[in-house]
């Protein structure tokens, strides 16, 4: 089989973004607002004031899109015949597994699986992340028949 991918949700990244380039965005008004003699004042390295102001939005900018690629390149989720990787850092495999339950935090459902042995002790799956399939369906799929997660999924009533 083949690896089966899934990252956040669209709208989550475009929250993050929106969150992250906002508080850059205001120094626009600011640059607005400054009377027009004001701008053409001349600031450090000899710059005029207007281009000190542009350089928050550009920074903005740069961050928002440092942001984005950030999540869908980093903030991922990988499902394969031997276990899950989570965030390209966390590694569990199906034989760690000691046991799993759903968990809601803030409204955003989470697969929070125990392992015997390795780091962390837990690890929660977050189960909102979106790929080609339903991620529940996947990891049913992908787990043993009496695998911990396939029976908290089914207790729950996920596929």
């Amino acid at each position: 089989m083949t690896d089966d991918h899934f990252a956040s949700p669209r709208w989550q990244r475009y929250l993050a973004c929106t969150m992250t380039f906002l508080p850059c965005a205001g120094s626009l008004l600011v640059a607005w607002l400054t009377p027009p003699e004001l701008r053409d004042l001349k600031g450090p390295l000899g710059l005029p004031l207007k281009i000190w102001q542009l350089l928050p939005v550009v920074v903005g900018g740069l961050m928002t899109g440092l942001m984005w690629l950030f999540q869908v390149k980093v903030m991922t989720l990988v499902v394969t015949d031997s276990g899950v990787t989570l965030y390209r850092v966390w590694k569990l495999r199906w034989a760690e597994v000691s046991a799993a339950r759903l968990r809601n935090i803030f409204g955003l459902r989470y697969l929070q699986v125990a392992r015997a042995t390795g780091f962390p002790r837990t690890l929660s799956l977050p189960l909102y992340f979106v790929g080609p399939r339903p991620l529940t369906e996947v990891l049913s799929e992908r787990t043993a028949v009496g695998s911990p997660i396939r029976i908290a999924l089914n207790q729950a009533g996920e596929p």
